[in-house]
């Protein structure tokens, strides 16, 4: 195929970042809510990324770039799921078309998809991509895989995954081949890695930047901090929060604040 860069060289890397959520409280006092207001008065998470986009099952007006997509429909505790935790690809498959429709991921470098319940980082996560920079492969772009053992060969787990934009318009204009897939017991996250492999879509590997509880293989540590810059998962609020202040006071501590930039355009 023909070579290209993952993108142009420049002074700065850019992240569009998207969450999706629920409003409705669960029966164990669980709320995504809870965490995305916790979140966003810190431009935290999702909301410190160069530009978001949250979906919602009801209309939040307290935040903007929210979009709303009333038939959430995932399940969990589903008989012969291909996941331990939802199956819920189809809400999924319908936010990644709104992102597509949308456009704005085209003005930046990379796409991360994180969950309400990861802490993620993006400057830092900035530098751990800049290793990327002058990678070439073909035109339809790259993701990034982010456990190494996972069950049924799942090496993109959905707390937080990361496409180029060329990976994203790929997945756009091969949209109807991904929905043949059969994802009715999938979790997202299975069925975005078939998809991107299908459609030609580049597979890098790093196992580091994520600890991610639910991935056999992950590196755990007690504290949030480097070389992870993205952690999950933390269901309640202060639990997150307390992530957050960890991994950004051993952040600033560490080699990768050398080069993290504030995150916003020079």
């Amino acid at each position: 195929g023909v070579l290209r860069q993952v993108r142009q060289p420049s002074l700065y890397l850019s992240i569009f970042c998207w969450s999706i959520m629920r409003t409705v409280k669960a029966d164990n006092g669980i709320s995504e809510l809870d965490l995305i207001y916790a979140q966003y008065p810190l431009a935290a998470g999702i909301f410190g990324c160069d530009e978001y986009t949250l979906f919602s099952d009801k209309a939040l007006d307290d935040i903007p770039f929210t979009q709303t997509i009333s038939s959430l429909q995932g399940r969990n505790n589903v008989p012969g799921a291909l996941t331990a935790t939802w199956v819920n690809a189809d809400d999924f498959i319908e936010a990644w078309d709104r992102i597509i429709k949308d456009g704005r991921y085209r003005n930046h470098d990379w796409i991360a998809k994180a969950d309400p319940d990861a802490v993620f980082m993006p400057n830092a996560m900035k530098q751990v991509l800049e290793k990327f920079e002058n990678l070439e492969g073909t035109e339809q772009g790259f993701y990034l895989k982010n456990c190494e053992a996972g069950p049924r060969n799942l090496q993109l787990f959905g707390s937080v995954e990361l496409l180029t934009h060329d990976a994203v318009s790929t997945l756009g204009d091969n949209r109807e081949l991904c929905r043949t897939i059969d994802h009715a017991l999938m979790g997202e996250d299975l069925w975005l890695q078939q998809c991107l492999d299908k459609i030609g879509v580049r597979p890098l590997q790093d196992y580091e930047f994520l600890s991610d509880g639910y991935c056999p293989s992950a590196n755990l540590s007690a504290t949030c901090g480097p070389p992870s810059v993205a952690f999950h998962p933390f269901k309640m609020p202060d639990q997150w929060l307390k992530c957050w202040e960890d991994a950004t006071s051993r952040v600033a501590a560490s080699p990768l604040a050398n080069s993290v930039n504030d995150g916003r355009a020079m």
